[in-house]
């Protein structure tokens, strides 16, 4: 495959859906953080802040870009080859994401946020000391908690025992919001793309609400994304290959 027209064929849609999304997620951190995860709360509000973010991790997730994925191209009149090129860039995004996260958490070696309050509780000497222990360990003291606070914290704290920066739900939900949120700009449809952004603006609170992380990982999680978006390409095109050099080489 060949690369076309690389950064003169930046999609402003993005970078203009990046826009309102960092600034919405600003907003959310300033008015909701910090968050006291000592409180318990209603059995509602417990449910949705779980499987909201339950919905960016998984099997789910995969089913949500599914079922984005076939909405977004639902009425639409793309070709094949542009369905081709969709299909590509979106994979190339969630690849490189996912090395580039795992490889920055292990890098930063940022505690998450309720390693500080096992700290507060004595069960830590110090939130970098979580780290260092082994999985049975880390369970263990994170049984010691479930007395102080909610059971829908604590089953997502036992499911994420690594560092916390970036967000890798924030991540996922990013991508989603800038890629499939442009086409619904393209196709004019504005109630979807509300609904998207809402969905990705309630999973990245959740994850401040679950104490999972802090705004900065969401905010880093963003940038990473904004700036894949600037490196992988929008287009990709079968047919120039046969305009290649090395190519006409190999037919003579």
């Amino acid at each position: 495959m060949k690369f076309i027209r690389w950064r003169e064929n930046r999609d402003k849609r993005v970078y203009l859906l990046l826009c309102i999304i960092t600034l919405m997620i600003g907003m959310t951190c300033v008015f909701f953080w910090p968050v006291n995860l000592l409180k318990q709360p209603t059995p509602i509000l417990g449910f949705t802040m779980h499987y909201l973010s339950d919905s960016a991790q998984g099997w789910v997730a995969a089913c949500f870009v599914l079922v984005w994925f076939v909405w977004a191209l639902k009425g639409s009149s793309y070709s094949t080859q542009r369905c081709l090129s969709l299909v590509a860039q979106m994979f190339i995004l969630f690849l490189i994401a996912n090395i580039l996260k795992l490889g920055i958490k292990d890098f930063t070696e940022i505690p998450r946020p309720y390693t500080t309050v096992m700290t507060q509780h004595l069960l830590l000497p110090e939130p970098a000391h979580f780290y260092k222990l082994g999985v049975a360990q880390k369970l263990d003291v994170l049984n010691d908690m479930q007395s102080y606070i909610s059971h829908w914290r604590l089953e997502s704290w036992k499911q994420h025992l690594d560092y916390a920066f970036p967000s890798g739900h924030t991540i996922f939900v990013t991508i989603c919001a800038l890629f499939f949120g442009s086409l619904f700009i393209e196709q004019k449809r504005y109630v979807s793309l509300g609904v998207l952004v809402l969905w990705a603006l309630g999973v990245a609170y959740s994850r401040l609400w679950l104490g999972m992380h802090s705004p900065i990982d969401l905010v880093g999680a963003v940038a990473l994304v904004g700036g894949l978006y600037w490196c992988v390409p929008r287009h990709y095109s079968v047919e120039r290959i046969k305009s290649l050099p090395l190519m006409n080489r190999e037919r003579s």
